[in-house]
């Protein structure tokens, strides 16, 4: 472990509570997924990341620059500053939110 892990590591213990709500809600569905689906999704994604690197490769030998977006879909609007992380979670797609939603609510 590096010095950064493990700084990092030790930060996310001390001071969770200064996490943006949005990484907080990241790494509750990463956590999910990891759980129950073993990272049978990141394995995927590797294996396409492959295949995405030829293509991108291939298309470079007949242009010099591609244009492409971040991100298959538009961001979300930002939250209003004073919304809780339980108001976040609320505001997801259902399915996104009863996965996340901690048992005691």
């Amino acid at each position: 472990m590096t010095g950064l892990q493990k700084t990092f590591a030790e930060g996310l213990k001390t001071r969770a509570n200064d996490l943006s709500v949005d990484l907080k809600v990241a790494a509750m569905k990463g956590k999910y997924l990891q759980d129950n689906y073993h990272d049978i999704f990141y394995a995927k994604a590797r294996n396409l990341a492959w295949k995405l690197r030829k293509k991108i490769d291939e298309a470079l030998t007949q242009v010099d620059v591609l244009i492409m977006p971040a991100t298959p879909k538009k961001a979300r609007p930002l939250p209003p500053a004073n919304i809780s992380l339980k108001g976040i979670i609320l505001k997801l797609p259902n399915e996104v939110a009863l996965q996340c939603k901690p048992k005691s609510w």
